[in-house]
């Protein structure tokens, strides 16, 4: 399946469920299906991210409004008894980062307000669609590209770019789908979005 097809499933994904966000979850589920039953075509044993890395989640990340809104769900139906805890870290993250660009938050080393204390990703079963493309083969080339950037030097990272850009696919379907039927298309700071919605 090429990346025509692929943007193709996703709208006949949402156009079978909805632009909601069971639609949002049978375009994941089928994504990562698809990538599940081509582990070894993708190489994605080559995929160096784990639990516990972190290095990238410095960076200012793009969802979509529909992404958001399944991942408020998440949070309150997972998260409900540190919810009140959770808005005020994500509050004080949202003044700190307010206005930053990409190398002003890693100078600063402001982390997603969703890492928790073990570098985990507490929201990982719905985390961003840019965060899933997120394809690093060398961890340790993440560090040292996060650590120079504040230098201005580039690092380049070998990441796989089978799973990059399927998931890049889907995420301008849906962005597409979403333009077409008239509805919020716009890409926001996951930090900004989630401060709207949770507050």
């Amino acid at each position: 399946m090429n990346k025509n097809e692929i943007y193709k499933r996703v709208k006949e994904i949402v156009a079978q469920y909805g632009l909601n966000l069971k639609g949002l979850r049978e375009v994941l589920a089928f994504t990562d299906g698809f990538i599940e039953e081509n582990k070894e075509k993708f190489n994605t044993g080559l995929i160096d991210c784990k639990a516990g890395c972190g290095y990238c989640c410095v960076v200012n990340i793009s969802v979509l409004g529909i992404e958001a809104e399944n991942i408020a769900e998440y949070l309150t139906s997972n998260f409900h008894n540190d919810i009140i805890n959770l808005k005020q870290k994500l509050r004080e993250k949202y003044l700190l980062a307010k206005g930053l660009t990409d190398e002003e938050r890693i100078a600063a080393k402001i982390e997603c307000i969703f890492l928790d204390e073990r570098k985990n990703c507490m929201i990982y079963p719905v985390r961003p669609i840019l965060c899933r493309s997120v394809t690093s083969t060398d961890h340790n080339k993440c560090i040292e590209a996060v650590t120079m950037s504040v230098m201005d030097e580039d690092i380049k990272i070998i990441s796989n770019i089978y799973i990059k850009e399927i998931y890049e696919t889907i995420y301008i379907a849906l962005a597409d789908v979403l333009k077409e039927k008239g509805k919020d298309y716009k890409s926001y700071r996951l930090l900004d979005i989630m401060y709207r919605l949770l507050n």
